[in-house]
């Protein structure tokens, strides 16, 4: 049992391990991406089970965020593209929406700095709290 009154005790929230699981499926996604590009460029005629099967994984990580948040028409062309594609073009192209979304919703984003205009001090100033 965890003693959460040890000092050597270490915990995470629990949004932190959940971006930590969307990173690592991320991952696992764009390793079966390039797998299946090694293979198409080498000349060998491999089917896009693994991608589309990383990609549903990937997608269903995210499924009741992406619902709630985008519009329904979007969200099942989204859903289409990930888990029953036609081409690897159109589930190249609903991953790189998927990525989109990801990193609009901040879960992916790591250029967190902000970007003050430093022509208008009374605007940096307000913007720096001062």
């Amino acid at each position: 049992m965890v003693d959460f009154n040890d000092g050597m005790t270490v915990t995470m929230p629990p949004a932190n391990l959940y971006k930590i699981l969307i990173f690592q499926q991320r991952n696992n996604t764009l390793d079966a991406q390039e797998w299946f590009l090694k293979q198409r460029l080498k000349g060998a005629n491999v089917p896009m089970a693994d991608i589309v099967a990383s990609s549903k994984r990937y997608f269903m990580e995210l499924y009741a965020l992406l619902k709630r948040r985008m519009k329904k028409e979007e969200f099942e062309a989204l859903k289409k593209g990930l888990t029953n594609p036609d081409s690897f073009e159109e589930l190249n192209e609903a991953l790189c929406r998927l990525e989109d979304e990801v990193y609009e919703l901040g879960l992916t984003r790591i250029d967190t700095r902000k970007v003050y205009d430093k022509n208008i001090v009374e605007v940096e100033n307000i913007m720096k709290g001062l």
